[in-house]
């Protein structure tokens, strides 16, 4: 039987056979330049496995590779906490990362994703201002 295979854009680097094996790193509404730069800044050598997609293309096969997912705080259709609701209803048992420039209560962005997601595994980093978060 022939499956589907659904087309997904890859950050440079990343494995080619990422989806079979949970060591991905999910990028998710990442700008092209974000996308090439916080993976590797958060994750080290484990951001070279990023696979690099937007918020409609999150199904059960692509969350599953995952050991991480990575996003801004505020993307495109969608934020931290609508990101979360959907990780802990798809069961997502990795790190859920967002990533935001400085706040003034980190504590409140916190507290709501832990009503809608309370076993979710949730960090929120913030990186500051800088060049290579410059939008496109």
């Amino acid at each position: 039987m022939h499956k589907e295979r659904r087309m997904i854009r890859m950050v440079p680097g990343a494995a080619a056979s990422g989806l079979e094996r949970r060591e991905n790193v999910l990028s998710v509404g990442l700008s092209v330049r974000q996308a090439g730069s916080v993976p590797g800044r958060l994750f080290g050598s484990l951001g070279r496995n990023t696979l690099q997609l937007e918020f409609g293309d999150l199904d059960e096969r692509v969350i599953a590779s995952a050991m991480v997912v990575l996003s801004p705080l505020i993307g495109p259709n969608f934020d931290a906490v609508t990101l979360a609701a959907l990780l802990a209803n798809r069961d997502f048992r990795g790190r859920y990362v967002a990533f935001t420039t400085t706040l003034p209560n980190i504590r409140l962005v916190h507290d709501e994703v832990s009503v809608v997601a309370p076993e979710l595994s949730f960090d929120l980093i913030e990186i500051g201002h800088g060049p290579h978060l410059a939008e496109d």
